[in-house]
């Protein structure tokens, strides 16, 4: 293309030419070839801009690169829209490439359609010339040509002008103002491309520097610390009681050890019911296994007098022999005779006397069953062996288990009392009858009362004499001491409304004060016993 821009464009019909050279060429004729050069001149000029107009129409889609001979002499890489004239200099025709974006060179076309073969060549006219005038004559050929130019000025917009500024060989310059033309309508979506590969990871940063530290925040206001009481005197479940308990403050804790209810203070000596820390009640346990058979008792098999004595002061000896062949005597002593009264006054007359009973033993010391009877009534002077062996006062009202208000309460072969169950109101459980108690104990005597569980209170649990006050209750390990009144009459064991009685052992006892404080069953008396005895046989 570029070739046929800057071919010479004087059609050789213009000029006859024979073997000689120019034929009729005078100084006139020689004028009007020199115009006809200018002429030519300026075509080409003017060609140029076109092209340069149209390399800039292109843009970047096109950029003719240069010419090369063969196909073979193309880059082996070259920028997407490259453009390279194949065929040599001297050629009439050209073959296009342009270099794709598949990265291989694509065949556009020939370019062969201006017919030269009427026009002479460059070489021809100047030799014809130079032949038939001088070369001073000849004017000079503008040299005013262009060697360079670039885009000054670049716009997008649509309308938009682009400013190309050319260089001439005299160091002068011109510009070309090309327009843009409206914006297309939007083309075809394209096919979508084959994915690339991922890259590769890239290399981890350098280290960041350390920031710097921040404030300090500021100190919280100090905390108050909770108290945790534990007592029996804060009791309900209201959301306002009413208690005083020493040195108590808003936010501090009270634990009824009783009820296991948990309160919180609102304020000093007020609280509010919390909750409850009791656990369900346990399923009931698997029978035990039945204990091993206990060793053979020992029965009294024989009571007799073996000394008597009528003199003041005498010894009278009573032995008691058991089954197992073992004896034991018991010395009653005779009281002294006193002085001998005045004689009294003759009584009436006497009614007839009538024959009273006695009991008979046979050869083996029983007696017989008609006979047993008869010692009902008998009295002896026992005082002296109840001091020395008949401790425990107590004796036990019933070996039957009974429920009270929610507790049941279980006497034991040993004489201990085993409670269960949470009293759903006051409990109290009579452990020994008035009778009982007045045939045991003597007014005026002092006596030691013992035997409630360890934590018993006027508020939980309690062994008293009835109508003889808490002053006088056994209400834990304290031994308790108590000089009988006329009006102590039954034995009583007191449990509380709320407290749970589950494992409480009771085990009462009313003993003579100065006498060992071991615990021990009832022992019957010695008229008991003879009466035992008589109901054996």
């Amino acid at each position: 293309m570029a070739t046929k821009l800057l071919a010479p464009l004087i059609p050789a019909g213009d000029f006859p030419v024979t073997e000689a050279g120019f034929v009729g060429v005078d100084d006139e004729r020689l004028d009007d070839v020199l115009a006809a050069i200018q002429q030519a001149q300026s075509s080409v000029d003017s060609q140029i801009t076109e092209m340069q107009s149209q390399i800039s129409a292109l843009g970047k889609t096109i950029k003719i690169k240069g010419r090369v001979n063969t196909v073979n002499d193309l880059p082996g890489t070259a920028s997407e829209g490259d453009m390279y004239f194949v065929g040599a200099e001297t050629a009439e025709s050209f073959e296009e490439y342009v270099f794709t974006a598949q990265n291989k060179w694509e065949h556009l076309g020939s370019i062969n359609d201006i017919d030269l073969s009427d026009y002479v060549t460059k070489t021809f006219l100047s030799g014809e010339l130079l032949g038939y005038a001088k070369l001073s004559d000849i004017p000079t050929v503008p040299t005013n040509y262009l060697t360079g130019g670039s885009q000054t000025s670049k716009s997008t917009a649509d309308g938009g002008k682009n400013v190309y500024t050319f260089t001439k060989s005299d160091g002068t310059t011109s510009t070309l103002e090309v327009l843009n033309g409206t914006k297309g309508s939007q083309g075809i979506q394209g096919i979508q491309g084959v994915k690339g590969d991922k890259g590769d990871t890239g290399d981890t940063g350098p280290q960041g520097p350390a920031g710097t530290n921040g404030t300090n925040g500021k100190n919280g206001t100090n905390g108050t610390s909770a108290v945790w009481f534990t007592g029996t005197a804060v009791t309900g479940t209201a959301s306002s009681i009413t208690v005083t308990v020493s040195g108590s403050k808003a936010g501090d804790m009270y634990l009824n050890t009783s009820t296991w209810n948990v309160y919180s203070a609102t304020a000093a000596n007020t609280w509010k019911y919390a909750c409850n820390i009791r656990g369900a009640a346990g399923q009931n346990g698997s029978n035990g296994t039945n204990g091993k058979d206990g060793t053979n008792g020992v029965s009294v098999s024989k009571v007799e007098q073996t000394t008597t004595s009528s003199a003041d002061g005498g010894t009278n000896v009573v032995t008691v022999t058991l089954s197992n062949g073992t004896s034991s005597t018991f010395n009653v002593k005779n009281g002294s005779k006193g002085s001998k009264g005045d004689t009294g006054a003759t009584g009436p007359a006497g009614q007839n006397a009538t024959t009273t009973a006695v009991a008979t033993t046979s050869s083996n010391g029983l007696m017989a069953a008609s006979d047993k009877v008869k010692l009902n009534d008998v009295d002896a002077d026992t005082s002296e062996l109840n001091n020395r062996y008949h401790k425990n006062r107590i004796k036990l009202r019933t070996t039957t288990a009974e429920r009270i208000n929610g507790v049941t309460l279980t006497p034991q072969s040993d004489g201990s009392i085993i409670c269960s169950g949470t009293a759903t109101a006051d409990v109290w459980y009579t452990v020994s009858s008035a009778t009982d108690m007045d045939k045991e104990t003597d007014v005026g005597v002092k006596y030691v009362l013992t035997g409630c569980p360890s934590g018993g209170g006027n508020n939980t649990y309690l062994i008293t004499w009835t109508n003889s006050g808490i002053e006088n209750a056994s209400v834990g390990t304290d031994e308790k001491i108590i000089v009988k009144q006329s009006n102590y009459t039954s034995m009583l064991i007191g449990i509380r409304k709320g407290v749970n009685a589950n494992g409480l052992v009771f085990m009462p006892m009313l003993r003579k004060y100065g006498t060992n404080n071991t615990f021990v069953q009832y022992i019957p008396d010695v008229a008991e016993l003879y009466k035992m005895i008589i109901n054996l046989q």
